[in-house]
């Protein structure tokens, strides 16, 4: 069984949850979450760190200190 089937993110090392990335950039986009039932709205309002053109963080090493709830 593969390791992303086993644990969830929170169980993930860092090199586990990066080998996740395919680079799509969704994780990216701002979400939302309905106060009364919890579900999440994924909104189409990407990071300010996000090149819309590559797909890519413009500063990933520093994302952290720059977007906090990265």
């Amino acid at each position: 069984m593969a390791f992303w089937e086993e644990k969830t993110l929170d169980q993930m090392t860092d090199a586990e949850w990066e080998a996740l990335c395919d680079g799509c950039g969704r994780c990216c986009l701002i979400k939302l979450e309905d106060e009364d039932s919890g579900i999440l709205i994924t909104s189409d309002v990407r990071c300010k760190l996000l090149d819309g053109d590559s797909c890519a963080c413009t500063d990933y090493p520093g994302r952290q200190a720059k977007v906090p709830d990265c």
